[in-house]
């Protein structure tokens, strides 16, 4: 049976496959009460069980360099320069604590995480002085987005008012913090992220606008701590940052299932990959539920679904 399908396909689609499966139901409302009633993670399962394994503010050319300039931050050679301030930054946290007592320690490891990111990505004026007020924007800005952002952003409801503004806030507060820097450091600012992109020049030549944006304990040490590593790698494969990843075809390509089948996404579709999905399927993950670093080991290896969550 399989190889009379096989052989019907090669007769019929020699210029091209056909296109993948597609989930029925209206554009947009199609799905608005399943969502509704058995929220977006279990939506999702649905949808891949059924078919299968088949938001940005600026043009793609724009938006590809801005990806540079953020690549460029985080390459190895900056990043041994910021090692010295994450250690800076975790000596004195721990140097408040007394040698006994009781902490909320998902609460207090989530408040050091916050200094030396603060440090290293928004600069000493943040982190010294409203480190407080940005962690709170920030948190508004994430709590802003909800599904129904996905459908209508800017539908005035309560999260979406205190996302803009918060929005508004945080231009007003680096805003500040990169015309000081300009004047202050003619040839050169503090060693961060910030600077990075303040430093930051376009192709055709323009800058960055305000608005875009033991004892030896360095960057080759960090990069050893392979367990750490791995066990932070385990955890992103669990509990991704985002659901769903969205990318726009821009040529038409080829993909194959792993049952064999095969389809062309055509060119100009949005595809959708669910990382909740890819990173816990049995055939790619032995046993995908269980927390075990260790099968990104050497041995193991099991680093194969696209490397979504490296």
């Amino acid at each position: 049976e399989m190889a009379r399908r096989r052989a019907t396909f090669s007769l019929t689609t020699k210029q091209s496959p056909p296109p993948p499966p597609m989930a029925t139901g209206a554009p947009l409302l199609g799905i608005l009460l399943a969502l509704h009633t058995k929220g977006p993670l279990q939506v999702i399962r649905d949808t891949h069980a059924e078919m299968g394994s088949v938001a940005f503010d600026v043009d793609f050319a724009t938006r590809r360099e801005q990806f540079r300039f953020f690549g460029d931050a985080m390459k190895p050679a900056k990043l041994r320069t910021y090692a010295r301030l994450m250690v800076q930054e975790v000596e004195d946290f721990f140097a408040k604590w007394g040698p006994t007592g009781t902490v909320d320690l998902k609460q207090e490891l989530e408040h050091l995480v916050t200094l030396v990111a603060s440090r290293c990505l928004f600069g000493e004026e943040v982190r010294a002085k409203m480190l407080a007020e940005v962690a709170t924007h920030l948190r508004e800005l994430n709590d802003g987005m909800r599904l129904v952002t996905i459908l209508f952003p800017h539908l005035q409801i309560p999260a979406h008012r205190r996302r803009d503004t918060a929005r508004a806030r945080l231009d007003e507060i680096f805003s500040g913090i990169v015309s000081s820097r300009k004047t202050s450091y003619p040839d050169g600012g503090p060693n961060d992220m910030l600077q990075c992109l303040i430093d930051s020049r376009y192709k055709d030549g323009r800058a960055t606008t305000k608005t875009e944006h033991g004892d030896r304990v360095d960057y080759e040490v960090l990069q050893e701590m392979e367990t750490l590593h791995r066990c932070i790698k385990e955890v992103l494969r669990l509990h991704p940052p985002a659901m769903m990843l969205l990318r726009h075809a821009r040529r038409s390509f080829t993909v194959q299932t792993k049952d064999g089948d095969v389809y062309e996404v055509p060119e100009g579709r949005t595809v959708a990959s669910p990382l909740v999905i890819h990173n816990r399927l049995p055939h790619v993950y032995r046993d995908p539920e269980r927390y075990e670093p260790d099968r990104f080991g050497p041995i193991r290896g099991e680093d194969g679904a696209g490397g979504a969550f490296a």
